[in-house]
């Protein structure tokens, strides 16, 4: 599945249909980094007015999403695999996969 970009209360769809098996799903979001990704997409599924607690929501974000990928005016400047997402410690068990470091300022 291919979703445009997640702003608002699409994202909790998008959340829904990660989690339901529907593998090889495709998405974007505008963020300054593969991490604040994860953290926009978290902020985009707490607004979209559905009752969930915080935990539950990273928890599954933690279970379905496996790459971040993060694109600078036409190249790849990072790539994280993620693991899933530790509730005790609140963050994401990830790993950068690849890391341009000719595009850091």
């Amino acid at each position: 599945m291919l979703l445009g970009e997640i702003r608002g209360a699409e994202a909790f769809d998008l959340l829904q249909l990660l989690n339901t098996g529907h593998s090889g799903t495709l998405s974007t979001v505008h963020a300054s980094s593969a991490k604040q990704g994860l953290a926009r997409f978290t902020s985009c599924v707490l607004q979209s007015g559905v009752e969930l607690p915080y935990r539950t929501i990273k928890t599954n974000i933690g279970d379905s999403v496996n790459v971040i990928i993060h694109l600078e005016r036409r190249f790849v400047s990072e790539v994280l695999d993620i693991n899933g997402y530790d509730p005790d410690t609140d963050l994401f068990d990830h790993c950068a996969i690849f890391q341009n470091e000719e595009a850091k300022p």
